[in-house]
């Protein structure tokens, strides 16, 4: 029995064993909400960043377990934009053994589940909105437009961003904390 703050209800454990996958750094701000709801899953990590001239991923770190029998793989990822880190890393996760992987975001645009579903049809991509487009700089139109605590310090608040919108005003900036910080902070 499980107890909620209205009734009280029966629970399902799933019994598949889970590993999450976050997609550093922005899948970082998924994972304890993954874990909260999953707190037996083991963790992995993957480390991309995109080329911003040419929007191909770019990895520099993998800690990720191999897959035992039929492990399932869960990459989390706040946006799916072009999907070439999306799709790079379901590459990766097959190399290392999983059959069995699904794709959770945020927000996406038409053209990453395109390239996601024509080069990882087995990979089921749950988003919770669907943008218009990218725009030239690969970005998603409208995008979140706020920027999250891990920019440059922008305050920008709008809602909607605008197509000409360049790296600088889409919070693309640094990271303060390195890659190595926050896989400290996570327990690596």
């Amino acid at each position: 029995p499980v107890t909620t703050p209205v009734a009280k209800t029966v629970g399902v454990r799933i019994k598949d064993s889970i590993v999450i996958v976050p997609i550093l750094r922005a899948g970082m701000g998924m994972l304890d909400a993954m874990l909260r709801v999953l707190p037996y899953a083991k963790v992995g990590v993957l480390g991309m960043q995109r080329n911003e001239v040419t929007a191909e991923p770019v990895p520099y770190y993998a800690k990720v377990p191999c897959a035992k029998s039929d492990e399932l793989a869960i990459v989390i990822d706040p946006m799916l934009a072009t999907g070439g880190s999306a799709c790079d890393a379901f590459c990766q996760l097959k190399k290392l053994g999983y059959r069995r992987i699904v794709f959770l975001n945020l927000i996406a645009a038409p053209e990453g589940i395109a390239k996601v579903e024509a080069e990882h049809p087995d990979v089921p991509v749950f988003t919770a909105a669907m943008d218009e487009r990218l725009n030239s700089h690969f970005y998603i139109v409208p995008g979140p437009c706020s920027p999250p605590p891990w920019t440059n310090g922008s305050t920008r608040t709008s809602t909607s961003c605008p197509d000409s919108a360049t790296p600088a005003t889409a919070f693309s900036g640094p990271c303060s904390l390195s890659a190595k910080s926050e896989l400290r902070v996570q327990g690596f």
